[in-house]
């Protein structure tokens, strides 16, 4: 009797896309199905990518110590209210440091400023 091996159950439960990366996949396997090599943008030109990090980190300068530590606990996943009362804080002071933080950083939403804070390594 033939034993038949078990099968691997991944761990990976999603993976996080923005539209650009989206994009980008779309057309690598395009031109992969298609038959022709594929080389991602930031590959052909690195630059690209230096220079937005550069420009972020650039934003990040006009942020204070407190709105800083809202934007990390925010990433960490806590709340307006958890915030406040772990800060010793209002809610509402909590709220303008958000909208300070979605100004200066000019992020459009809350998953925005998340995004920045893991991508410059703030969490």
């Amino acid at each position: 009797m033939k034993k038949t091996p078990k099968k691997r159950r991944s761990s990976i439960n999603f993976i996080e896309i923005d539209r650009e990366e989206l994009s980008e996949l779309v057309s690598a396997i395009k031109a992969v199905l298609s038959g022709y090599n594929y080389f991602p943008s930031e590959a052909l030109n690195p630059a690209r990518g230096d220079e937005a990090r550069c420009a972020e980190l650039e934003l990040f300068k006009s942020v204070n110590d407190r709105e800083l530590m809202v934007m990390q606990l925010f990433a960490q996943g806590r709340n307006n209210k958890e915030i406040a009362k772990g800060m010793f804080l209002s809610n509402k002071t909590v709220s303008t440091y958000k909208k300070r933080l979605m100004q200066k950083l000019k992020a459009k939403s809350l998953v925005e400023l998340i995004e920045m804070a893991k991508r410059n390594a703030l969490v």
